[in-house]
C-alpha cells in the first residue's frame, strides 16, 4: 500500500468546525453519504485512508471529531446515552439522507447506542469494527489506572514515547510499512489533539453501568443492516467479547478482517468497506 502522510492527506478534505462539532467533509457532490467515525484517543484524520475509499465509489463522506478531540468540543456525560445523542445531533447537522455508518472500536460504543435509540435512518447500513464490550484485563487496567491518577499526570505519561512503542506494538498487527506510519503519524498527534480528562470520562462512561452493548437487542431489521468486522488478533476485543457480541447480534453480518489487529483503519482498510459497494 503506498504511504501518504494523514496531515498530507487532509489537505484533500475541508474541515469546518460548527455547533460544537469539528469534522473533515470530502466529496460533498456524492449521491451517497458515509459518516466515518474514529475511536477514542483517536482523531478524525485516522479516517481519511478509509475515506478515500468511500470517494471512489461515489461518497460524499464525513469524519467528526469524538466529543473532547480535536474540533469537537466536549459534552457533559451523565451517562452513555448522551454520546447516543451527540451523534444523532451531528447526523442532523449533516442534513442529508445517510446510506453508511462506519465505526472502529469505541466508536461503534457510540453507534451501537444510536441504534438503540432507534435513530438509524432508513435503508442505512451500518459496518461496527472491532466494538469492545467486554475488553482484554489489560486494557481494563490501564483504563482503571488512567482513572486514578490525576489526568494531566496520566495523560503526559500515556504520551511519553516508551508509552507510545508499548502501545503501538500491542494493538498493532499489520503487515505493511504504511499502516505503522499512520499509526505512528496518529499516536503523536494525541497529547496536543485530546483534554486530558477526555479519554478517562469516555471510558468510565462506556466500560461502567451504562454500557450500550448491555441494552435489549436492536429490532431484527436493524441488526440484518449491520455488518461487524473483527481482526483475528484483535488483543483488545476479548473471546468473551466475541461470544457476546454473537449473542446479542445474531441477525447481523459477521466479518473476519484476517490477521489484522485492532485499528482495522490502518491494518485492513478495504475490511470497512460495506460488501455491497466494494469495487
Amino acid at each position: 500500500m503506498e504511504y501518504r502522510s494523514l496531515q498530507e492527506r487532509g489537505l484533500d478534505a475541508v474541515a469546518k468546525i460548527e455547533l460544537g462539532f469539528g469534522w473533515l467533509e470530502l466529496n460533498p457532490e456524492g449521491e451517497k453519504t458515509a459518516i466515518l467515525l474514529h475511536g477514542v484517543t483517536g482523531g478524525k484524520d485516522d479516517m481519511l485512508i478509509l475515506a478515500e475509499r468511500y470517494v471512489q465509489l461515489g461518497y460524499a463522506v464525513y469524519c467528526p471529531d469524538l466529543p473532547g478531540h480535536g474540533g469537537s468540543a466536549m459534552i457533559d456525560l451523565p451517562d452513555f446515552a448522551a454520546l447516543g445523542r451527540w451523534f444523532a445531533a451531528f447526523v442532523s447537522l449533516v442534513n442529508r439522507p445517510i446510506d453508511l455508518i462506519v465505526s472502529n472500536s469505541y466508536a461503534s460504543a457510540v453507534i451501537y447506542q444510536y441504534l438503540q435509540m432507534g435513530l438509524l435512518p432508513p435503508k442505512a447500513h451500518v459496518i461496527l469494527g472491532c466494538p469492545t464490550p467486554k475488553v482484554a484485563p489489560i486494557t481494563v487496567g490501564l483504563t482503571r489506572l488512567g482513572q486514578i491518577i490525576p489526568p494531566r499526570v496520566s495523560w503526559y505519561l500515556y504520551n511519553i514515547p516508551p508509552s507510545r512503542i508499548f502501545r503501538t506494538q500491542y494493538v498493532y498487527k499489520g503487515q505493511d510499512s504504511a499502516s505503522y506510519k499512520w499509526l505512528v503519524e496518529s499516536e503523536k498527534r494525541k497529547y496536543a489533539y485530546i483534554g486530558p480528562d477526555v479519554a478517562p470520562k469516555l471510558s468510565a462512561a462506556l466500560f461502567g453501568a451504562n454500557n450500550p452493548y448491555d441494552l435489549p437487542p436492536l429490532p431484527v431489521e436493524v441488526q440484518q443492516r449491520i455488518t461487524v468486522v473483527i481482526g483475528e488478533r484483535d488483543n483488545v476485543l476479548n473471546k468473551p467479547g466475541r461470544r457476546y457480541l454473537h449473542e446479542i447480534l445474531p441477525h447481523a453480518t459477521f466479518v473476519s478482517a484476517g490477521s489484522a489487529g485492532h485499528i482495522l483503519h490502518f491494518e485492513a482498510v478495504d475490511s470497512l468497506v460495506h460488501p455491497s459497494v466494494r469495487a
